[in-house]
């Protein structure tokens, strides 16, 4: 009896995240995900790491750099790539865009959601001949990763790449560069 409730309360752990992982922000979810991290058995542990290489899906990125001497930029855990790739894959797939622009009827900085031609996701020409392992198409898109999460948020440096059958390539980071040029992330 004791072990089906054990068995009972991992489920509903894990029927919690799915739902977190759906209305979250990223943010929310990244802290949440710790928190839940931190009081999970092994054996719930093991099945999610099973669930990741099964579905050989999005991992997490580590984007932080070196500037003048300095470690700078942000780390995603697979889970948020996973979403970001997700969201990124329904716009392709209904052809549709998101621009970031700022409002002109405001006069503060506050970044308004649109809907744009000219956004993401949009297709990365890959000038700085950056090497995914996980591609090896030329027909690459980049959707931006936010880590302060939300649509109201304007695109930072660290982008998400896959390939038009959706698959994750890798991340890549402006961080540290120069122009609008990118370096690819450890995934």
């Amino acid at each position: 009896m004791q072990l089906f409730a054990s068995k009972l309360s991992a489920l509903a752990a894990v029927l919690s995240m799915a739902v977190l992982a759906v209305v979250a922000s990223p943010v929310q979810a990244d802290l949440t995900l710790r928190q839940f991290d931190h009081h999970q058995t092994r054996d719930t542990s093991a099945e999610w790491n099973i669930l990741d290489r099964r579905a050989k899906r999005a991992t997490a990125c580590d984007c932080k750099v070196m500037v003048k001497g300095k470690l700078t930029g942000n780390t995603y855990i697979a889970q948020v790539v996973q979403q970001t790739l997700d969201r990124a894959m329904d716009l392709t797939k209904k052809k549709q865009t998101l621009g970031y622009v700022l409002s002109v009827t405001q006069q503060t900085k506050k970044v308004k959601h649109i809907n744009s031609t000219n956004a993401y996701p949009h297709a990365y020409n890959n000038h700085e001949k950056l090497k995914f392992p996980g591609c090896k198409g030329t027909n690459l898109m980049e959707y931006p990763l936010l880590k302060k999460g939300g649509a109201s948020r304007s695109p930072e440096a660290d982008r998400i790449v896959y390939d038009a059958k959706g698959r994750f390539c890798g991340c890549m980071t402006h961080e540290g560069m120069e122009g609008n040029t990118f370096q690819l992330c450890k995934s």
